[in-house]
């Protein structure tokens, strides 16, 4: 199964920079397979299968956290629940452009109060 981990804050205004090649090598020893990346957003796709993916983002976290020296935040989500989100599609009545931006955010946990904005959550 494919995989996507999303990790917030790294590589961001030269804080916490991890060369992906490192990340990809983390997560290689992690155990997973497949594994690349975009760019240096610290977004990372790999191949695992679903009953050893905990442990795998836990290795690469641990691994991160020695190289970065501080608790990093992984959201994980398959392939095919981001396909589900996108075919979920809660604004198409709203064409993107100047004025309009669609932008998804995770959160690591249930907010407490809803933002007051024009907004879709999935579970």
């Amino acid at each position: 199964m494919q995989y996507v981990a999303f990790l917030r804050a790294i590589n961001v205004g030269g804080r916490a920079v991890v060369k992906m090649t490192d990340l990809c090598a983390m997560f290689e020893r992690a155990g997973a397979a497949n594994v690349r990346t975009l760019i240096q957003s610290g977004n990372v796709l790999f191949d695992m299968a679903p009953r050893d993916v905990a442990g795998v983002v836990q290795r690469a976290g641990n691994a991160l956290r020695r190289s970065i020296g501080a608790e990093p935040e992984i959201f994980l989500r398959s392939v095919g629940q981001l396909e589900a989100m996108v075919n979920h599609s809660p604004f198409s009545e709203f064409r993107s452009g100047p004025a309009i931006k669609l932008y998804v955010t995770f959160l690591s946990r249930k907010p407490k109060t809803t933002p007051a904005l024009p907004l879709g959550l999935l579970e």
